[in-house]
């Protein structure tokens, strides 16, 4: 019994002892993925010069420039849907429009009016950890129409799931 109980006492120190103790991630390594997760991208280039090891730098390096990147097209994309807009034209919007019923009845109703005197903003993206929401909105004579887009990236590619209209 005593030579059994040395046994086990042994082997439980023994295979605790094996274990690998947990590496804690370096404090401005957690800032740098919370600011990248959340799309504060200025403040993860920020934490990004504190971060040692040039292979851990060039590795983060690499998925801030991803982000980056499509921070540019998301506003190249909506320019590029603005001056469509102007011209009465809903091809842009329309293929990168998730396609429900509730996007395709606003976009026909977009249709309807002459949007070409129409002036029409965006307003400062909020980048969210998965949704981006885009205020809009469209200034025709005295009445100024107000929607929320919101965004998201599926497949490499920005596509606009929803119009929410805001009065």
């Amino acid at each position: 019994m005593k030579k059994t109980f040395i046994f086990i006492i042994t082997l439980f120190i023994i295979s605790c002892s094996n274990l690998e103790k947990k590496q804690e991630m370096p404090v401005y390594e957690k800032k740098f993925y919370y600011y990248y997760e959340n799309w504060e991208l200025e403040n993860a280039e920020k934490m990004l010069k504190y971060i040692e090891g040039n292979e851990k730098q060039k590795e983060l390096r690499q998925k801030l420039d991803y982000k980056l990147e499509k921070q540019k097209e998301l506003k190249e994309l909506l320019s590029n849907v603005k001056n469509d807009l102007k011209n009465s034209k809903y091809d842009l919007l329309k293929e990168n429009s998730l396609n429900t019923l509730e996007n395709e009845i606003l976009i026909k109703n977009m249709k309807k009016y002459d949007i070409t005197k129409a002036k029409i903003y965006f307003g400062k993206i909020n980048f969210g950890r998965d949704i981006t929401k885009i205020p809009l909105i469209i200034s025709y004579f005295d009445d100024s129409f107000y929607f929320e887009i919101q965004s998201r990236l599926v497949n490499e590619k920005w596509v606009f799931i929803s119009f929410v209209e805001r009065g």
